[in-house]
Formats: C-alpha cells, sequence, structure tokens
C-alpha cells in the first residue's frame, strides 16, 4: 500500500550499520535502507562529480523508524 501512494519508502533503524528488519516488502523496489540514502548523498553534497542515484526530489517520501536515522532521511529528502 505504502509503494502505491509513495515514490520511495524508507526503513530508519536508528543504528550505525544498515540492519535487515525482516518486514515483508522490504526488498521491494523503491524501499531504501536508511543509512545508504544518508551516505549517498553524503557523497553528492561533498564531491560535485558523485551524482546521487538516490535523489528524493519531486518525490513523494515516507519514512518509517524513528530517532536521529530516521529524522536525517527525512530532512535530507526534504532538502533534495
Amino acid at each position: 500500500v505504502l509503494l502505491r501512494d509513495y515514490d520511495a519508502v524508507f526503513l530508519g533503524m536508528g543504528t550505525y550499520t544498515a540492519l535487515a528488519g525482516g518486514f515483508p516488502g522490504e526488498t521491494l523496489p523503491g524501499v531504501i535502507q536508511a543509512l545508504p540514502y544518508l551516505v549517498d548523498n553524503i557523497h553528492a553534497v561533498m564531491n560535485e562529480q558523485h551524482i546521487s542515484t538516490l535523489d528524493m526530489k519531486s518525490k513523494r517520501v515516507v519514512v518509517l523508524g524513528g530517532g536521529d536515522t530516521a529524522m536525517d532521511c527525512n530532512r535530507t529528502a526534504i532538502r533534495q
């Protein structure tokens, strides 16, 4: 249902390494782990030659999770 209404779904688990949560659908296209998204964005911002492959500009996004990682995904998607 979420992927029908949004272009991306982020799973923000609040850890220093990307973890799979074991949720149904977490490997579907459009579901992105939070840390790879944030790291990709940092590389794009810091290095003019790196183009983000996970740009959420003009897309509807939902972030699932709580804590700093989820909020970082939320703010990054808004800035993009």
